[in-house]
């Protein structure tokens, strides 16, 4: 092997190096981000089932009082 065929041999290696390490900081970057993106989905979730929770009480709580309504006035 030549001089010449062992710099490029380094060269190559060295460049190999090179984007195995940026493929492992895209990679790392990729799974903090889904890691992020799923957060904030499991966040909205508690957030829309606490909503759903809201207003059924308040419809059960209308409801509750229509009936209420409608058997005072069904009294008259």
């Amino acid at each position: 092997m030549s001089a010449t065929a062992e710099e490029r041999l380094a060269r190559i290696e060295a460049q190999l190096a090179g984007l195995n390490q940026r493929l492992d900081e895209v990679v790392i970057t990729q799974l903090k981000d889904h890691g992020k993106r799923l957060a904030v989905l499991e966040r909205r979730q508690v957030w829309i089932g606490g909503w759903i929770a809201g207003a059924g009480a308040v419809g059960v709580s209308i409801g509750a009082g229509l009936t209420w309504l409608l058997k005072v006035l069904g009294g008259m």
